[in-house]
């Protein structure tokens, strides 16, 4: 059992309105934006997307970090 997905609402939130959203068996994680991030889930737990779609469309958190360290 457990819960399958995990938001995590930080300090970036506030600046970007993005959240994070950690898969519970590959432990990857994605940031997009609160309302994608909704839809997103709802289509997960529905079965209309995969996760594998979703690490496709959207960076993960690394990619998101190692950008962040660029600028």
């Amino acid at each position: 059992l457990g819960t399958p997905f995990a938001i995590t609402v930080d300090f970036d939130t506030a600046k970007d309105d993005t959240v994070t959203l950690r898969e519970r068996d590959t432990t990857k994680q994605i940031r997009a934006s609160i309302d994608e991030v909704v839809d997103l889930v709802k289509n997960l737990v529905l079965g209309n997307t995969t996760w594998d779609d979703a690490l496709s469309k959207y960076p993960s958190v690394n990619d998101t970090a190692a950008a962040a360290d660029e600028e």
